[in-house]
């Protein structure tokens, strides 16, 4: 079967075809029973189809118009804002487990809990004090 006779044929339905249009149509109805066949089930499917009428549940548009207003009046949460409050708790607690880890490192590295042991810091000379102090600031 013939794609352009077949979209003549599905055209015929919709609309009316022009007069070159209808007897190239006509003649290919002639010549294919493939295409008489499909313009068979075409008007069958035509037939089921009007037969049938949608309907809608009662107060279908009620429903609908006050599902538009519920969605238009909440507030939208940003899905960044969102997605950082759902990350925060893994982040924060691999944070913790890696300064935990680090602290521990510096304990069994250096020995002791000192405030200069976990800053770094060793033993500072009273002539080095200056280049320390004016480092940090």
């Amino acid at each position: 079967m013939d794609q352009a006779l077949y979209n003549l044929l599905v055209a015929s339905f919709d609309r009316d075809l022009s007069d070159e249009e209808q007897a190239a149509l006509n003649q290919g109805l002639e010549k294919s029973e493939d295409l008489r066949r499909e313009k068979i089930a075409l008007q069958n499917l035509r037939k089921l189809t009007a037969a049938q009428s949608p309907e809608f549940a009662p107060f279908f548009a009620g429903r609908v118009m006050h599902k538009i207003d519920t969605l238009q009046t909440q507030p939208k949460e940003p899905a960044l804002a969102k997605w950082l409050t759902k990350m925060f708790p893994k982040v924060a607690l691999s944070g913790m487990a890696v300064i935990v880890l680090l602290i521990i490192n510096t304990y069994f590295m250096e020995g002791s809990f000192s405030l200069d042991t976990l800053l770094g810091i060793s033993e500072v000379a009273a002539e080095d004090a200056d280049y320390f102090l004016m480092e940090n600031f």
